[in-house]
């Protein structure tokens, strides 16, 4: 019986040391989300999710392409990603309530451009550095903005006077 309750008062000690570190570990590790709100609608920030979805398909498939020397395939992931006019304004749209968040966003797919150019010139290095650019733009924009899920009256009131 002494050896038992030796066991158990040790496990439980030893638990709650676990415990206590975990917590200890948790709590110096969680920092508060600086990161500027992005005020969309649900409707609006579902089709954002949806279009960086793509995004990461055509990153996806632009890396397949870089793998395979795939100068087509780069054309058309650098196009999925480039600049439209259906793309640009959807970002004026989706940025109105986000100063610099439309500015961002149109830089990111202006980046993107160079990753189609590049393809049809058949530069892999160009076309690479074109994408590392993409990507950094992306890693940017998503360092300072969060969505803010509104309902549509509080985006207006939000936005109306931007």
């Amino acid at each position: 019986m002494g050896k038992f309750l030796f066991v158990l008062v040790f496990f439980l000690t030893m638990s709650s040391s676990y415990a206590q570190m975990d917590h200890n570990m948790m709590s110096s590790s969680i920092s508060v989300d600086t990161r500027k709100p992005l005020p969309l609608t649900a409707m609006m920030a579902e089709h954002q999710k949806q279009n960086m979805r793509g995004h990461l398909e055509a990153i996806r498939d632009l890396t397949e392409a870089f793998i395979s020397k795939n100068f087509k395939q780069i054309e058309e992931a650098g196009k999925k990603l480039g600049t439209s006019p259906q793309m640009a304004m959807m970002c004026d749209h989706m940025g109105r309530g986000a100063p610099g968040f439309t500015e961002m966003a149109l830089r990111m797919h202006s980046e993107a451009d160079k990753i189609t150019e590049a393809g049809q010139k058949k530069n892999l290095k160009a076309a690479m550095i074109a994408a590392n650019r993409t990507l950094q733009s992306c890693t940017a924009c998503h360092a300072i903005y969060k969505q803010e899920v509104l309902s549509e009256e509080a985006w207006k009131k939000k936005t109306e006077s931007k």
